[in-house]
């Protein structure tokens, strides 16, 4: 059965498929054919972050399609935050695909993503049985932002297309505690989420272009009974970044929105140090 995974800032890349003209593919490429490529990409070690990236080439009746995925992990896991964010890394990629169930919790090699992509290629083919399917494509992507005093940022991306009138993908930023491993939300970080929406409904309506005089459900937004926050968000020194994935408060055809709010209208409300 298809199966989609539902897609951290507003520009996801879209994977290209290729291939050559099916009257010059031999006889034998009618088969179900697969090779696989895994090529790890300058391995680069911070803080115990290791980065890289593995691929998959799909091959069927005579299309291929490239398939990525872009990953970071904690090589050594000394503190709480590390095994959390290992952890949250593996609860995403072990739940939509077959990747094996007996994974440790929190020891991650590029084995995993690498499974994940096969996973996905064995789908497709399963899917599509000898059949003349449109091959699928598929980019996933995480990366971890070490560098504030008292947090991490987790972003994971992922942009796919499984058959249908079009791909679907996701953006989100997760926020993990670095003194307890705990995810952090914005009432972690604001003392009145209710003032904090106000002030950020102006700034919401310009940066959205959303004219002036026209509600926000008379510009195609899905707010329900108050315009809110989502706990999709990046904070920094200088303002509040929230992000909206599509569909999330307004139809597919309406692209992903964005806010950003800058500091110093809501200094007054901050509760711990950014």
């Amino acid at each position: 059965m298809k199966k989609e995974i539902y897609i951290v800032f507003g520009v996801i890349a879209l994977l290209l498929s290729c291939g050559a003209e099916k009257e010059n593919v031999p006889a034998q490429d009618d088969e179900l054919i697969e090779e696989s490529i895994v090529e790890e990409l300058g391995k680069e070690e911070v803080t115990q972050l290791i980065n890289g990236e593995v691929s998959h080439q799909i091959v069927y009746l005579g299309d291929t399609s490239l398939i990525t995925f872009e990953y970071a992990y904690y090589s050594q896991l000394d503190s709480a935050y590390k095994d959390s964010v290992n952890a949250f890394i593996v609860d995403l990629y072990t739940r939509d695909y077959c990747v094996d169930s007996g994974w440790e919790s929190t020891v991650i090699t590029e084995e995993l993503f690498s499974n994940y992509l096969q996973c996905f290629s064995d789908d497709f083919h399963e899917y599509a049985n000898g059949e003349d399917e449109m091959i699928w494509s598929l980019e996933c992507q995480v990366s971890i932002d070490d560098s504030h005093e008292g947090f991490v940022e987790i972003s994971h991306r992922a942009w796919s297309y499984e058959g249908g009138a079009h791909g679907n993908g996701y953006s989100q930023i997760s926020i993990i505690d670095k003194e307890d491993g705990g995810k952090l939300k914005l009432e972690d970080f604001f003392t009145d989420l209710s003032e904090l929406a106000e002030i950020a409904k102006p700034f919401f309506r310009d940066q959205n272009m959303v004219e002036e005089g026209q509600t926000l459900e008379e510009a195609g937004y899905e707010f329900g009974d108050a315009f809110y926050l989502c706990n999709n968000f990046s904070i920094y020194k200088d303002g509040l970044y929230v992000y909206y994935d599509r569909y999330e408060i307004g139809p597919y055809a309406m692209p992903p929105s964005e806010v950003m709010i800058p500091m110093a209208e809501i200094q007054h409300l901050l509760k711990r140090d950014i």
